[in-house]
């Protein structure tokens, strides 16, 4: 449950601030990658569509903080394999990566 904020000088009352860019990249994975929308995005996190500009400034920016954040959860091969082992380990935690984020293939 989120907390009201005491208002201080100069500061408005209102719930605590809780939308993060890390948040918003979270939320795109979960819609599908490539057919996910701004609108969607928003009702996931309970914030108006607009209120993502604050953070990303298109659709694009946002295509690209869900594969950045895709990227980062990969478990991708490491690069002391054997060249062969290496681009199989790579095709294999490339292809998982598709399977845990459908629509990831189509993304550009």
């Amino acid at each position: 449950m989120k907390r009201a904020v005491t208002a201080g000088p100069g500061k408005r009352p209102g719930l605590a601030p809780s939308l993060t860019r890390s948040a918003i990249a979270e939320a795109a994975p979960a819609e599908g990658v490539a057919g996910f929308s701004l609108p969607g995005v928003a009702a996931r996190l309970g914030v108006g569509h607009s209120t993502l500009y604050r953070y990303a400034d298109n659709w694009d920016a946002l295509v690209r903080s869900a594969i950045e954040l895709v990227a980062e959860r990969t478990a991708w091969p490491s690069a002391e394999l054997p060249w062969c082992d290496l681009l199989t380990g790579f095709a294999d935690a490339l292809w998982g990566a598709c399977e845990a984020f459908p629509g990831l293939a189509e993304a550009s």
